[in-house]
């Protein structure tokens, strides 16, 4: 895969969460996992997604003293506030279906989050015996 020009990333030693790691574990999942892919594919590896998404400051600081120069977390967001080095992204899930998947390749994952905000609302409320009756969001081009 890396000879055919995708870019590799790490994913930690043992997808394990890192927020769950003191200082010292917590650099070597970062550290190990990087070198044992470097040696396979004999490029840098220099990303890095933190496994399940979960990341905290420490997380970020270990990231940067292993030599990644910057990081993915599982979050649906845009990166309107990004500090440059921690990424939200739009996933493509085992659920995903062909349209909301074509929605997220051509840059407008809108509808998408919608969809799962409503999912979660109406989860919630059922939860709380509440009855909501969520229009479905129109966004443009979509």
């Amino acid at each position: 895969i890396s000879a055919g020009g995708f870019t590799i990333g790490s994913h930690g030693l043992t997808h394990a969460s890192m927020t769950g790691f003191g200082t010292e574990d917590r650099f070597y999942e970062m550290a190990k996992s990087r070198a044992i892919i470097e040696q396979e594919i004999s490029k840098p590896v220099l990303l890095l997604a933190f496994p399940f998404g979960r990341y905290n400051r420490s997380c970020q600081f270990a990231a940067k003293l292993a030599g990644y120069t910057a990081t993915y977390t599982t979050r649906f967001s845009y990166n309107t506030t990004s500090d440059g080095y921690v990424f939200h992204r739009w996933s493509v899930k085992y659920h995903t279906n062909i349209v909301e998947f074509e929605r997220v390749i051509n840059g407008n994952p809108l509808a998408v989050l919608n969809k799962k905000a409503r999912s979660t609302a109406n989860y919630l409320a059922g939860k709380l015996n509440l009855q909501l009756n969520l229009k479905p969001f129109k966004a443009a081009n979509v």
